[in-house]
């Protein structure tokens, strides 16, 4: 979930000169360079572009790069730390970023060309990533085009990118090659809108293995990115939201039923099992804790979740629950206790954001052998959002059983967030408490009333998508590596077996209900997924030959990243036959950033020759949550639209709920009840949209974006703004005398021959 784009000033160029070198380490050492370098690494970009017909010089212009060959005397780096050895002249160590293990040579015995190659060796990488880079400048309007030699120990990955300068230091182009031990040629391709004075070619590692680089190119060519030219009827599910907050609108699994989700395992100081629905939240203390059933019969009926606690070193143990409720209400927080004479448990409602103050809280210590029953009284600030938690600062054991919350009046606590309105046309299901991890915690041990919630919330003619994936720990290939999503949810499923089960079950239960499901969630990044393209493509092919076998009428989506160059990789497999629907993510701030996004990605399709394959951006957004509400109403209509014109089928917006630092907010922080004129805005375009077939899209000389309609009804309509610059537009003749719509909704009888176009999109449309 990324936002990129950047210009510099056009005038310190010192490539090719002395100066090079001194502008490279001063670029190096800038805090504000390698925080350009930081963020970018998160936003991956571009493979390739499309250009506007008619404008393009087939000749290319070479850049100058300094030691393109690694030739020549090499540097020492200072001191003594984690990174050691030399770079050839031209490079530099970008030493601000990343903490790793890292030795630096010159390597003489097999280089490509010349007389040296450079070598890395990253032996250990504990956070970030390694960066060796050299400052260049770019022009804009144009095609780069970045080519490397690369070899080193087999299966070692390196990427090779273009990376821009701020003010959201967009990657221009990135590649990635799993390396072999005899040399071969990587290149990738981006488009760059604008001068940037201050930009770099980085090679990096972000995993141990040694790689040796030679003879590295850049070139330019003249290019500008263009709408698509696939016309006609807006798909009527183009509209795609998330629900990731709403998984947290009830009270879930209050008697602690089965199955239950493995913490950790001996020796880890935090091990057991937990009912699903609850979760620890001791690991920020020092504590030794065994969680497990208690097998003590519950008199109201139920099961329990004991907590056994054996050291506490520092801070404590903590069994929670994230709820959202309404804000400004109080509720009664009840359950049944049992546990070790003497020792003190609290139970306290939190509110789950910052400042994390506890709203009530009482402290029991009366425990005994037997159950009792206690309560407590408090209010929901904020967002609504609380925890409501049970801990202990000794060691001992306790039960918790039959826990309730409810209103002052016994009545259970109302959903602090609302469904999101029925104009939707797809949900997208990432998340929300469906992964594969979350709906087979243990083996043969199903958790569907999430999945089941959601499914039958979608109205008639509004599209579910099932994200597949996260692998549970039991089936994961590798149960060690933790990510948020649990220990070993990010690897590929070391039994295909365990994976094809999991798909049946799911098709079968929901055949005719779920009509899209996608393989995974942004596999270009180890937070979700660290295996292998090739093991992608295999998880791929049998999701697409298991769900065709039970549900013929489902459609499946390529497993949607947010890197072009991962997605050459990708169709490079031949994964695309064995789906429907080739996916992408694009977050974008300014919306327009995504037309050069999904330009690319066109790119890269026509390449491998499926443009005939429908393209969804299944997830993106644009803005935060600090974006001033009458800009966050924009780049909702904005990013919807700018989607629409350069060829995708369909867009999700990341999530319906308050802002994010990825996406401006749909309900209102204080009262999830409440819409934002963003949401407000989303229905406007929707209706606008609803019907209609597109016609024409362009972006003019004058920064202005126009997107022509035949609208429901027969009448004819143009989409107009300019997200640069207040800016004079002639209406078209045919449209002089109609009507002009905005995003609040107000419709005027349109004065004159022309209409002043802004950042907020309007519809012109005959009467």
């Amino acid at each position: 979930m990324t936002t990129f784009t950047g210009r510099a000033n056009a005038n310190n160029r010192f490539i090719g000169t002395q100066e090079t070198n001194v502008f490279l380490f001063k670029a190096a050492r800038s805090g504000e360079f390698r925080a350009m370098l930081r963020k970018g690494l998160l936003a991956v970009a571009v493979l390739a572009i499309a250009i506007w017909p008619g404008h393009v010089r087939a000749e290319s212009t070479r850049v100058p790069l300094v030691n393109s060959g690694f030739e020549g005397v090499y540097g020492t780096l200072p001191g003594d730390g984690p990174v050691v050895g030399g770079t050839a002249k031209g490079w530099v160590h970008n030493s601000g970023y990343g903490d790793t293990t890292t030795v630096y040579s010159r390597e003489t015995g097999n280089p490509h060309g010349g007389a040296s190659c450079q070598s890395i060796a990253v032996s250990a990488v504990r956070g970030g990533n390694l960066q060796l880079l050299q400052g260049v400048p770019l022009h804009g309007d144009s095609i780069y085009t970045l080519g490397a030699w690369l070899r080193g120990t087999p299966g070692s990955v390196v990427d090779i990118t273009v990376q821009g300068s701020g003010p959201e230091y967009q990657q221009i182009a990135n590649a990635s090659l799993r390396v072999t031990g005899a040399w071969q040629f990587v290149s990738a391709q981006g488009f760059v809108q604008k001068d940037d004075s201050d930009a770099a070619i980085v090679i990096g590692m972000n995993a141990p293995g040694k790689v040796c680089i030679d003879d590295v190119k850049l070139s330019y060519r003249f290019g500008k990115v263009t709408p698509t030219r696939k016309m006609g009827p807006v798909p009527a599910n183009f509209f795609g939201v998330h629900v990731s907050n709403f998984q947290y609108s009830r009270l879930r699994n209050g008697r602690f039923q089965s199955p239950a989700m493995t913490v950790g395992t001996s020796p880890d100081p935090i091990r057991g099992t937990i009912a699903h629905g609850w979760e620890d939240n001791s690991a920020w203390a020092d504590v030794d804790i065994d969680y497990h059933p208690d097998s003590t019969r519950v008199p109201a009926g139920g099961a329990a979740q004991a907590v056994e606690i054996k050291a506490v070193r520092s801070g404590r143990q903590q069994l929670m629950q994230r709820i959202a409720v309404l804000p400004g209400q109080d509720y009664v927080l009840t359950a049944s206790l049992r546990g070790t004479p003497g020792l003190p448990v609290e139970m306290f409602i939190q509110n789950s954001e910052a400042p994390y103050n506890t709203i009530a809280a009482r402290r029991i210590v009366d425990l005994g052998p037997g159950w009792r029953t206690y309560s407590l009284r408090g209010g929901a600030g904020g967002k609504g959002l609380i925890n409501l938690t049970f801990a202990a600062d000794t060691p001992g054991t306790y039960a918790v059983a039959d826990v309730h919350l409810t209103t002052v009046d016994g009545k259970p606590a109302p959903a602090g967030v609302k469904f999101p309105p029925a104009r939707f046309g797809t949900l997208r299901l990432w998340d929300s408490g469906t992964s594969w991890a979350l709906l087979e915690p243990q083996p043969g041990q199903w958790m569907f009333d999430q999945l089941d919630r959601w499914v039958n919330a979608a109205a008639p003619g509004q599209d579910v998508i099932l994200t597949l994936g996260q692998s549970p720990t039991w089936a994961s290939s590798d149960p060690q590596r933790i990510t948020f999503y649990g220990a070993g949810a990010s690897a590929p499923p070391r039994d295909l077996a365990d994976w094809i089960d999991y798909i049946t079950v799911v098709a079968q239960r929901y055949k005719g209900r779920i009509k899209y499901y996608e393989v995974w969630n942004e596999p270009n990044d180890p937070t979700f997924y660290s295996g292998s393209v090739a093991e992608l493509a295999k998880l791929t092919r049998t999701a697409s030959e298991t769900i065709r076998a039970i549900d013929p009428a489902a459609r499946l989506i390529l497993a949607p990243p947010y890197s072009p160059g991962y997605l050459d990789q990708y169709l490079a497999t031949g994964a695309a036959k064995y789906a429907d629907i080739i996916g992408y993510h694009a977050y974008a701030t300014p919306p327009e950033e995504a037309a050069r996004q999904l330009a690319n990605v066109r790119l890269v399709i026509s390449r491998w020759k499926l443009t005939a394959m429908p393209l969804w951006d299944t997830e993106g957004g644009s803005g935060n949550a600090d974006t001033p509400p009458d800009i966050a109403a924009t780049y909702m209509a904005r990013k919807y639209l700018v989607d629409l014109a350069f060829g995708a089928g369909n867009f999700g917006w990341y999530g319906w709920g308050p802002g994010t630092p990825y996406a401006v907010g749909t309900v209102e922080a204080g009262d999830a009840r409440t819409l934002t004129p963003a949401a407000k805005a989303f229905g406007v375009v929707r209706g606008w949209l609803a019907g209609a077939s597109m016609t024409s899209a362009k972006v003019d000389v004058h920064g202005n974006w126009r997107i022509g309609l035949d609208l429901a009804g027969g009448a004819q309509g143009l989409i107009l703004w300019n997200p640069s610059h207040p800016q004079q537009f002639a209406v078209p003749a045919n449209l002089r005398g109609g009507v002009v719509k905005d995003l609040k909704g107000k419709v005027a009888g349109l004065q004159g021959a022309s209409i002043l176009l802004d950042y907020a999109p309007v519809l012109v449309a005959t009467r």
